[in-house]
C-alpha cells in the first residue's frame, strides 16, 4: 500500500484482466485526490531488456493499452533513480505526443526546478519529490537564482536574504549568517526553517508556471528563470 490510497500490483487473480489491459507486476495504481492514475512504472524501463526500437515499440503497445483503461491520469515512473538528463529528456520527448492530452501527467519522483520546468515544456502537470525537503535538512536551499548551501562558510557573516525574489517568512525575517549559524550548530530550527522555506520555494514556482501558461507567458517564463540562474536554457519546446 501507498500512504493508504496506492497498490502495488504484485499478484492479481484474474490474470486475463491484467494481460488484456498490460498492466504488470510492479505498475502502481495511485489515488491522488478524486483522481486515479496508473504509473508505467515498468513501461518505461523497458530500455533495460530491450534495445533501442524494440524498447519503443514496446513502450508504445503497453502505453496503448493501459490509456484503454481510461484512468483519469497517467504516472510517468522510473526516471529519477539515476538516469542522466538527457535519458530523461529523450523520454518525455517520446511520450509527449502519446499520451492523452485531456489526462493529467504525473511524473514521479522529480525533481529539482530545472529538472521541474524541463518536464511541463514537455507536457507534464504533476510532481513530487523528497528533494526540497531532504536537501533542506541538510542545508540546502533553492532560491530563484540557484541553490545555496547554507553551511558554507561565505554565509557566515552575510546579512542578504537567502532569497531576495521571495516573499516567504523565512526570506523576508531571516539573514543567511542566522541560518548557516543554526545549521553548523545544528539546531532544530535550522531545519525548521530551511524546510518551510525549500517548500514555500517549490509551490511559489508551480504558481508561477500555472499563471505563466494562463497568461499565454510560458515562453518568457523559462527564458527568465534560466537568465536568473546565469545557465544556458535547453533546447526544447516552448
Amino acid at each position: 500500500m501507498f500512504d493508504g490510497e496506492g497498490m502495488r500490483i504484485d499478484g492479481i487473480s484474474k490474470g486475463k484482466t491484467a494481460e488484456k489491459y498490460g498492466i504488470a507486476k510492479g505498475d502502481i495504481v495511485v489515488k491522488i485526490g478524486h483522481i486515479n492514475v496508473v504509473d508505467m512504472n515498468s513501461y518505461m524501463k523497458g530500455l533495460g531488456a530491450f534495445n533501442k526500437s524494440d524498447a519503443t515499440t514496446v513502450r508504445v503497445k503497453r502505453g496503448n493499452k493501459l490509456i484503454d483503461i481510461d484512468f483519469d491520469g497517467i504516472a510517468l515512473g522510473g526516471l529519477s533513480v539515476g538516469e542522466s538528463k538527457q535519458e530523461k529528456t529523450e523520454i518525455l520527448e517520446f511520450m509527449s505526443d502519446k499520451l492523452p492530452d485531456d489526462k493529467p501527467r504525473y511524473l514521479m519522483g522529480v525533481g529539482t526546478p530545472e529538472d521541474i520546468v524541463e518536464a511541463v515544456r514537455h507536457g507534464i502537470d504533476m510532481f513530487d519529490c523528497v528533494l526540497p525537503t531532504r536537501n533542506a535538512r541538510n542545508g540546502q536551499l533553492f532560491t530563484s537564482e540557484g541553490v545555496i548551501n547554507i553551511r558554507n562558510a561565505e554565509y557566515k557573516n552575510s546579512d542578504d536574504p537567502i532569497d531576495i525574489n521571495c516573499d516567504s517568512k523565512v526570506s523576508q525575517n531571516y539573514s543567511r549568517a542566522y541560518l548557516n549559524h543554526l545549521q553548523r550548530t545544528n539546531e532544530m530550527l535550522g531545519s525548521m526553517l530551511a524546510t518551510y522555506h525549500n517548500i514555500y520555494y517549490y509551490q511559489s514556482l508551480m504558481k508561477e508556471i500555472r499563471d505563466s501558461i494562463k497568461d499565454n507567458l510560458f515562453a518568457k517564463f523559462v527564458k527568465d528563470f534560466y537568465n536568473k540562474r546565469n545557465l544556458d536554457m535547453p533546447e526544447g519546446p516552448l
